[in-house]
C-alpha cells in the first residue's frame, strides 16, 4: 500500500499534524509506504521523525517548474498512490489529489472541492460558518475516518545531531552554563505583523526574568528576524539577555529551523507569540506561555497541560487579519509586561519543583529523556529513541552536510524604516514581498550601502525624495517622472542615480483609502520586489538604492524607486552600434563571424533563456532594457555580472497563455536589435543559444515562426526599426 499525505503549509500546523501522522503510521504498519507532500520550507520540521518514508515538494509560487504545474502532477502520478490524504483545505491541493490518480482521496468537503474527493468529511458548522474547532483535532478526525484507533493528542518532534551541535556552539559562544535553566523567547510571526508583541515589552520582560530569577534569556529568531531579536536585547540592556543575532555568533551564523528546535528542547520555558516555534514546546514537553492577539485560541489549541495562553479581549478582535486594519494593534500592545511576567513566574515555579534542566547533546542521551526500551529501526532513517513528548536522535547520522544558502545580495543589503517619515526605526530585512501600511502613512526602504550618501543629500525621507527637483528631468508623463540625480559630497563621490516618481489615482486606490485598507502595491514597490526576486534567482538587475510609497487619504498613491546608474554599463543597442561596425562595410572587414560578438550574443541569450525558464515575462523586453558592461564582449571572467536587466516594473509571472508572452518578449528583442549590426544568421544563432540547442526541432521552428510573425506585426504598426 502507498499512502500520500498533503501536509499543511504552516510550520505550526505541521507540528499539530504529528498525532495524525503517528496514528496513520501505526494503522498502516511498517510494510506500507507513506509519502509526505509538502512545501519545501516545512521539510525541516519533520526531519528525524519516523512516520514518512519519502517526500515530494510542491510550491505553486516557485520559480522551479518541477514544484508546480503539470510537472508536479506527473510526479504525483508516477508514485501510483492507493490513497491520498488531504490535511489541507485548499481547492488546489484537492485538484492535485485528483490528478494523482489515487483511487481514494480523503479530506474535508469545503470551499468547493467535494467533487475531487471520494471520501468526504464535513467540518462542524456554527451560525452558518465553520465552527472554531482545534486544528489538531481536525487532523485526527481524518485519521479516524481512515480506520485509525484513538490516538493521543501529544505532539512529537525530533532534533538531529547537527542541530544539537549548533545549539551547543551557541551556548559556548554566548557563555551560557550547560547546567543552568534557560528561558527562550520567540518574537517572530510569519502570519503577519498583527501577531507581534512589541520588542520593548519583550525586552523589559527578559530583563525582569534575568534580574529576579537569574536565568539566562535567549531570543531565538530566523534569518529575517535578526533585527527584532537585537531590539529585544537592546531594550533589556542586561548581560543575561542574549539572542541568536548576537555579534559573538556573527552575521553569517546559520539559523535553520533545526537550531530553533534544539534551543526550545533544552529550555526551561518558552515565551512566544502565536507562531510556528510555539508548537515546538509541547512537542518537547517544555512549558510555554503564548501571547495571542488577532487569532482564536481555539483554532490552535494543543491540549498541552504545561501551556498558558494570554489574550487581551478587545471589541475588534479576534479579527484574523495579518495587519491591524485599525492601525492601533491594541490586542497585543495592551497585553502588559506584568501580566505576562505573572504567567512566566507561575510556570517557572512549577518547573523548578523537581524538573531537571536540559543540557547539551552530550548529557541528555543518558538522562530521563531517553527510554530504556532500546532504539527503533526506521527504514532509510538513523536510529531513534523515544521519550516523553519527543523523539530524539541517539546517534549521529552520516551523509552529505547541508550548506546554508547565502541570502541574495539585494535582500541582504536592503533595510526599511516605516512610519510617517521614519517616525520610529523598526528595521527588518526586505522580503521578496514587502508588507503594506495603512492609508496616510509614508514608508521608505533604503539600501544600507547608500544610506550615508542619501542622508548627506537629505534624501532619506519620503517627502524629501518626492519633492526633489535638483536633478535632470529626463521624461515627464501624466502619472510618472523620470529623473537623473547627481549626488556629490564626501559619501557619494560623484555618484549618479536614476529615479522614477509615480503619481497614480484610481478607483481602487480611492476606495482603499476611504475604507482604511492597507496600501495597494505601488509601482515603486512592484519594481523593487521584482528586482529582489530576480536577484534571488541569479539574474542581475540594477542595484536598488531606495524606494518608498504613500497612499493619501484622497486616494492618490505616490511612490518612487531610486536605482544606481550602473557606471561602466551601456544599454545593449547603443553598445552594439558603438562596439561593432555595420555589416558589409570596409570596417567590418568582411568577417562572417566575430568572436566578441558571438560571446556577447551567447550571454544575452543565456540571461533571456533563464529569465523565461524561471517563469518570468517582461512585456517590454527591448534591447534598451539590457545593460552591458564594457568588457562583457571581451572578458570571459565577467560572468553573469556582464549583463543586467533594468526597468522591471512590468515584469510578471504569467502562467496562462505562457507561450504568447514568450513570443512577445522575443519579438520585442528582435525588433529592437540594430539591423546594421545583427544579421539574420546572428539572429538565428541567438535563438539557438536561447533554446540551448544546436539544431532546431519542429516545435522550435514553430516558436520561431510565431516570433517572426509578431515581429512583422510590430514593424507594420510601428515602422521598421533602425
Amino acid at each position: 500500500m502507498k499512502l500520500g499525505i498533503f501536509l499543511p503549509n504552516w510550520i505550526g500546523d505541521v507540528v499539530m499534524a504529528t498525532p495524525a501522522l503517528r496514528a496513520l503510521r501505526k494503522h498502516v504498519g511498517p510494510q506500507a509506504r507513506i509519502v509526505g507532500i509538502m512545501r519545501p520550507y516545512v521539510a525541516d520540521v519533520l526531519v528525524g521523525t519516523p512516520w514518512l518514508d519519502d517526500r515530494i515538494y510542491f510550491d505553486p509560487r516557485s520559480k522551479n517548474p518541477e514544484l508546480r504545474g503539470w510537472r508536479f502532477a506527473r510526479a504525483l502520478r508516477r508514485e501510483r498512490f492507493d490513497t491520498v490524504v488531504l490535511l489541507t483545505n485548499s481547492l488546489r491541493t484537492a485538484f492535485w489529489a485528483r490528478m494523482s490518480g489515487a483511487r481514494q482521496r480523503v479530506g474535508y468537503a469545503r470551499d468547493g472541492r467535494a467533487m475531487f474527493l471520494t471520501h468526504k468529511l464535513y467540518a462542524p458548522m456554527a451560525g452558518g460558518d465553520y465552527a472554531q474547532q482545534p486544528t489538531l483535532d481536525a487532523y485526527l478526525r481524518i485519521a479516524y475516518a481512515l480506520g485509525c484507533p484513538r490516538e493521543s493528542t501529544r505532539m512529537e518532534l525530533a532534533t538531529l545531531p547537527a542541530d544539537e551541535q549548533a545549539a551547543d556552539e551557541v551556548w559556548r559562544r554566548l557563555e551560557i552554563p550547560a547546567d543552568k535553566p534557560v528561558v527562550v523567547v520567540n518574537s517572530g510571526a510569519a502570519f503577519g505583523a498583527s501577531k507581534l508583541w512589541p520588542a520593548a515589552h519583550f525586552g523589559r520582560l527578559a530583563r525582569r526574568i534575568a534580574d529576579e530569577w537569574g536565568y539566562p534569556v535567549v531570543a531565538i529568531c530566523g534569518p529575517r528576524e535578526r533585527e527584532i531579536a537585537r531590539q529585544i536585547v537592546a531594550e533589556a540592556s542586561h548581560p543575561g539577555v542574549m539572542s541568536l543575532a548576537d555579534p559573538r555568533l556573527g552575521e553569517d551564523f546559520p539559523l535553520p529551523i533545526g537550531l530553533s528546535k534544539a534551543c526550545v528542547r533544552r529550555a526551561a520555558l518558552l515565551v512566544t507569540t502565536d507562531s510556528g516555534p510555539r508548537h515546538f514546546a509541547p512537542a518537547f514537553d517544555v512549558p510555554v506561555v503564548t501571547l495571542f492577539g488577532p487569532t482564536f485560541i481555539s483554532l490552535s489549541e494543543t491540549h498541552f497541560a504545561k501551556a498558558i495562553h494570554l489574550q487581551r479581549k478587545v471589541p475588534c478582535g479576534p479579527c484574523m487579519e495579518k495587519i491591524c486594519p485599525l492601525g492601533h494593534h491594541q490586542c497585543m500592545r495592551d497585553l502588559s509586561v506584568d501580566e505576562v511576567y505573572a504567567a512566566v513566574q507561575s510556570q517557572l515555579v512549577a518547573a523548578s519543583e523537581g524538573q531537571k534542566p536540559r543540557g547539551p547533546y552530550e548529557s541528555w542521551q543518558d538522562d530521563a529523556y531517553t527510554s530504556g526500551g532500546g532504539p527503533l529501526v526506521i527504514p532509510a532513517e538513523p536510529w531513534h529513541t523515544r521519550s516523553g513528548g519527543a523523539t530524539v536522535l541517539a546517534t549521529p547520522t552520516t551523509g552529505a552536510q547541508r550548506t546554508a544558502l547565502a541570502e541574495p545580495p539585494l535582500v541582504a543589503a536592503l533595510r526599511y524604516f516605516d512610519g510617517p517619515d521614519r517616525s520610529h526605526d523598526r528595521i527588518a530585512n526586505l522580503p521578496l514581498r514587502v508588507p503594506a501600511t495603512a492609508a496616510g502613512t509614508a514608508q521608505i526602504w533604503i539600501n544600507e550601502r547608500f544610506r550615508p550618501a542619501l542622508a548627506e543629500a537629505e534624501l532619506d525621507e519620503f517627502t524629501a525624495v518626492m519633492a526633489a527637483t535638483s536633478g535632470r528631468l529626463m521624461r515627464a508623463l501624466p502619472d510618472r517622472e523620470n529623473w537623473w540625480l547627481h549626488l556629490g559630497g564626501r559619501h557619494a563621490t560623484g555618484r549618479g542615480m536614476f529615479m522614477k516618481k509615480h503619481h497614480v489615482r484610481t478607483i481602487g486606490s480611492w476606495l482603499t483609502a476611504k475604507l482604511g485598507r492597507a496600501t495597494p502595491r505601488s509601482p515603486g514597490r512592484i519594481e523593487a520586489e521584482n528586482a529582489a526576486r530576480l536577484e534571488a534567482d541569479g539574474i542581475r538587475c540594477m542595484p536598488v538604492v531606495a524606494f518608498g510609497e504613500k497612499l493619501h487619504t484622497s486616494g492618490l498613491l505616490e511612490s518612487f524607486i531610486l536605482t544606481d546608474e550602473l557606471a561602466g554599463y551601456t544599454q545593449l543597442d547603443h553598445f552594439l552600434r558603438r562596439r561593432f561596425a555595420p555589416l558589409n562595410t570596409p570596417a567590418c572587414g568582411g568577417q562572417r563571424r566575430d568572436r566578441d560578438f558571438d560571446r556577447l550574443l551567447a550571454r544575452v541569450a543565456a540571461v533571456t533563456g533563464r529569465f523565461h525558464r524561471l517563469g518570468y515575462n517582461h512585456r517590454d523586453l527591448y534591447c534598451c532594457h539590457f545593460f552591458i558592461r564594457e568588457d562583457a564582449a571581451t572578458n570571459d571572467t565577467s560572468g553573469n555580472d556582464g549583463v543586467r536587466l533594468i526597468d522591471l516594473q512590468r515584469v510578471e509571472q504569467r502562467t496562462r497563455w505562457r507561450r504568447r508572452w514568450i513570443v512577445k518578449d522575443l519579438a520585442q528583442l528582435a525588433y529592437s536589435a540594430p539591423r546594421a549590426q545583427v544579421s539574420r544568421s546572428r539572429r538565428l544563432a541567438f535563438f539557438k543559444a536561447y533554446l540551448g540547442v544546436a539544431k532546431l526541432q519542429p516545435a522550435d521552428r514553430r516558436l520561431l515562426r510565431s516570433m517572426l510573425q509578431k515581429q512583422w506585426l510590430m514593424e507594420f504598426k510601428l515602422g521598421p526599426s533602425q
